[in-house]
């Protein structure tokens, strides 16, 4: 069964399979070679190189206190045995002096010498680090917001393990591992210093010349803080730990920044050691953001090949994530937007909504990617949006072409409302020369009555065409159209005026005029199928009448005139209703 330990500094379990080997002889032969540190309580004696002051706190089988080294006038930190007579708890100081010594890196806390007390025992005096175990600012947010000093949580925190990575890599490049990262082991100075404590289960990558440290390759027992675990330490065997082992404790350490809670959780050793083993990928908050939890799983990844390949690499990523913040909360929004627009277009909600979340999410996506054009989520998010645009538009565009085809555009809206102006201007002149006729008004009064009409008429259409064409979008088919009918109106009544000056009869003029008038509706109903072929039909029905019956040919005229502008009416407003919908999409 495995042994259970307690950090007296931290209350963290250690756990250890196996006993240590006994303290190595040459290491042992170092201590009584140590010089000795005169230290005395209280005040200065004649030979006192260090006054001890109050207990800073307990670290393992050690106490520490906060001293004042004489010679230099400046407080120190003082590493002493709990037991002086432990040779285990000697060994594993001597060891953890040796190595801090060796790491000379500014998130290392500096050893400035190692001796010995008055009774043998090895005394490591250290740079005093005035702070707070990162553990509590972790826990505490609201107690230690002044150490935060209004920095983003996130981002101050992130900051923290990024200089944790940076020590870990440099003691990696010296072949040392750490092996028992954690947030414990963090001290966080009042001015935002950031320092790796506790070296005790370092081992070495190669030897060190100097280093009396364990080779990781041979190590092959449970060792560490179980929630931390990386699975080849809950089951080591020769040469599974590693660079990734380290990579791992990041990791985890990542994991407690961003939820405040430890990788692995359970009732009971056994159980953790097992969640520490299988180290599958974690449930998430809403909260933490996925760049991060991905990188985090990936990092605690059971197999040390998928991990970043250093803790530098995975410092890089931290600070690419820091970086590019503001590019994330925009990738994030866009991508958000597109899943609605996704869920729209599938319930098919009214597109105005959707061609509005369209513009955001193509800003979001764009703006995102130009300051991390590397994101390769937000890359396919915003392909995707195009290929959704693209279609939109080609679906328009269709629309748009079936719309003049059908006359409902805006051109062909306009083109409406021209029959109708003929339909009511044709229905209103020949009722007049129906009362003309009908009222026995001499003839020599029909034929300038009527033209006077046709003129004033065709000057009033052929302004409402080149209005209309000027300000509605039209086809080129549509546009030839409306050109054809000023011009086919212009010439029935120039051929009316032909006739009056032939002095031809004024029915046979009459129905000459309403044979053109009827072929200006038949070439629009062939050419756009605008419904004129009616009113054209009954336009010759007249004419064929009006040279026997001209009173009451015109009479139909002026009636056939009436309905038609009626009719057209009602297909103006389907027209305008239609014509909305096409350009708005709604």
């Amino acid at each position: 069964m495995p042994s259970v330990g307690v950090n007296g500094a931290t209350g963290d379990v250690q756990v250890e399979t196996a006993p240590s080997k006994n303290p190595a002889p040459n290491l042992m032969q170092s201590l009584q070679d140590l010089p000795e540190l005169p230290f005395m309580d209280g005040p200065l004696g004649h030979h006192a190189q260090f006054i001890l002051g109050a207990t800073i706190g307990y670290g393992g089988a050690g106490v520490v206190h906060e001293a004042e080294q004489v010679v230099l006038a400046r407080a120190v930190a003082v590493k002493q045995l709990l037991d002086s007579g432990d040779a285990q708890a000697q060994f594993a100081l001597l060891q953890e002096a040796l190595v801090t010594g060796h790491l000379e890196h500014p998130n290392i806390v500096p050893v400035h010498t190692l001796g010995k007390t008055e009774d043998g025992s090895p005394v490591m005096v250290m740079k005093v680090i005035r702070g707070t175990p990162w553990t509590d600012v972790i826990d505490q947010p609201e107690e230690f917001a002044a150490l935060l000093d209004g920095q983003d949580p996130l981002g101050f925190h992130l900051e923290v393990l990024c200089a944790v990575c940076n020590a870990a890599q440099f003691a990696h490049t010296q072949h040392v591992l750490h092996r028992d990262l954690k947030p414990d082991n963090i001290m966080i100075g009042s001015f935002g210093e950031v320092s790796v404590l506790d070296w005790g289960l370092a081992a070495l990558l190669e030897p060190v010349a100097g280093l009396p440290l364990p080779m990781a390759r041979d190590i092959c027992r449970v060792a560490g803080t179980p929630a931390f675990l990386a699975p080849e330490m809950a089951s080591p065997t020769p040469g599974s730990i590693g660079v990734h082992t380290d990579v791992y404790l990041l990791g985890a350490t990542l994991h407690y920044m961003l939820t405040g809670c430890p990788r692995h959780d359970g009732q009971d050793l056994d159980t953790v050691l097992e969640q520490a083993q299988r180290s599958a990928p974690a449930v998430w908050p809403s909260e933490v953001p996925h760049e991060l939890a991905a990188l985090c799983d990936r990092a605690c990844h059971v197999d040390p090949a998928k991990r970043p390949a250093s803790a530098d690499e995975l410092r890089r990523e931290l600070h690419a994530f820091l970086r590019h913040r503001g590019a994330i909360a925009l990738l994030a929004q866009g991508s958000e937007q597109l899943a609605h627009i996704q869920e729209l277009l599938r319930s098919q909600r009214p597109s105005a909504q959707v061609d509005r979340l369209i513009i955001e999410a193509r800003y979001a996506l764009t703006e995102g990617l130009k300051s991390w054009p590397e994101h390769g989520d937000g890359a396919a998010a915003l392909r995707e949006l195009d290929a959704i645009i693209d279609l939109r538009a080609a679906e328009r565009e269709s629309l748009l072409h079936q719309a003049w085809d059908a006359d409902v555009t805006v051109g062909q809206l306009a083109r409406l409302r021209a029959l109708k102006l003929d339909a009511g201007a044709a229905a209103g002149i020949c009722f007049a020369m129906y009362l003309a006729l009908h009222s026995g008004l001499e003839r020599g009064w029909a034929y300038p009555l009527a033209l006077g009409g046709f003129t004033v008429y065709w000057a009033a259409r052929a302004t409402g065409h080149w209005l209309f064409t000027a300000r509605a979008t039209m086809s080129r088919t549509s546009d030839g159209v409306e050109h054809a009918q000023a011009i086919g109106h212009a010439a029935a009544t120039l051929a009316f005026g032909a006739c009056w000056y032939s002095s031809v009869d004024f029915g046979l003029a009459v129905a000459l005029w309403a044979v053109l008038h009827a072929t200006v509706y038949l070439v629009v109903e062939a050419t756009t199928a605008a419904g004129g072929a009616r009113y054209g039909y009954l336009f010759l029905v007249a004419a064929a009448a009006m040279v026997a019956l001209p009173s009451q040919a015109l009479l139909l005229c002026a009636l056939a005139s009436a309905v038609e502008w009626g009719t057209l009416m009602r297909t103006q407003r389907e027209a305008m209703r239609q014509t909305h919908a096409v350009v708005t999409g709604v």
